[in-house]
């Protein structure tokens, strides 16, 4: 079972409730009147497309675009801690004495895991690149600020938990050996 710890807290805790703040306090013309905040917003759309258009069908489009340009950024950490927790001794659903883990890693497992892989690209890829703020998960975040400071994250935090997961299985298929973990725990 996975032991939740003050890392655990830190790592999720601390960027959602930024997030809650900048979706609560930040006034709805934010960016039109901050220059510096308006060119860290285009830095970071210029690395994650999706955050520019994030706020395009939003009713408070500079509060949404700075909530998806402040918590971006924080996807590598929130990708590597879930990376370690699942590969933990203790961890969530890869612990080697796991159901799925009694015995060795077979073609099935491999092929379910590239499936499965190649699903969780896909809909990381669109949320990053190609989603626009018009589909269905995003008109409740469009319509209310609460919501978007409260479950805003959990894009951000999807396409984190893809990357742990595709990190974590190509580990265990390709350069696990036995009862070893390469990737240590944190």
């Amino acid at each position: 079972m996975l032991r939740i710890t003050r890392k655990h807290y830190v790592t999720f805790g601390g960027p959602w409730l930024l997030g809650l703040m900048v979706a609560l306090l930040a006034s709805e013309s934010v960016l039109s009147q901050s220059a510096p905040l308006r060119g860290y917003v285009r830095a970071v759309s210029g690395l994650v497309p999706s955050v520019g258009r994030s706020g395009s069908f939003s009713e408070f489009p500079e509060v949404t675009t700075l909530y998806y340009a402040v918590l971006w950024p924080f996807v590598p950490a929130f990708a590597y801690r879930i990376a370690v927790s699942l590969r933990a001794n203790d961890g969530l659903v890869i612990k080697r004495d796991s159901l799925l883990f009694r015995r060795p890693v077979t073609i099935k497992i491999i092929l379910a895991l590239l499936g499965l892989n190649a699903l969780l690209i896909t809909l990381s890829a669109y949320a990053v690149i190609f989603d626009d703020g018009r589909d269905v998960f995003s008109t409740v975040f469009n319509t209310s600020r609460i919501f978007l400071g409260a479950f805003g994250i959990l894009f951000p935090f999807f396409v984190a938990f893809s990357l742990a997961f595709l990190v974590v299985s190509f580990q265990l298929m390709f350069f696990s050996k036995r009862g070893h973990s390469p990737l240590t725990r944190g």
